[in-house]
């Protein structure tokens, strides 16, 4: 936490830097809001495998039912995965 000392010097300091450099200051706030928090992805992929493996055991015993149930599990799990993680936007 700040106090207000801090809290002036840094509001010094910003305007300093938007006085001098606007550009720089806005790419600073551009950046800012694409960023989002994501969730970690392992959490899925430990289901993906661990499905997958229940599924081929499935299968080995005669179980399809069961393995059914592991795959469509698994391609939940890897559709969610992909569709949480981050998209890289090639510049121009």
């Amino acid at each position: 936490m700040l106090n207000d000392y801090e809290r002036q010097s840094l509001g010094e300091l910003e305007s300093q830097l938007a006085a001098d450099d606007p550009e720089f200051v806005a790419s600073f706030r551009a950046d800012g809001q694409r960023l989002r928090r994501r969730s970690p992805l392992w959490p899925y992929t430990t289901v993906i495998v661990f499905a997958g493996l229940l599924a081929v055991l499935s299968i080995a015993l005669l179980q399809p039912v069961a393995a059914f149930l592991a795959a469509t599990l698994a391609a939940g799990c890897w559709w969610v995965r992909q569709a949480r993680r981050p998209h890289h936007v090639e510049a121009e």
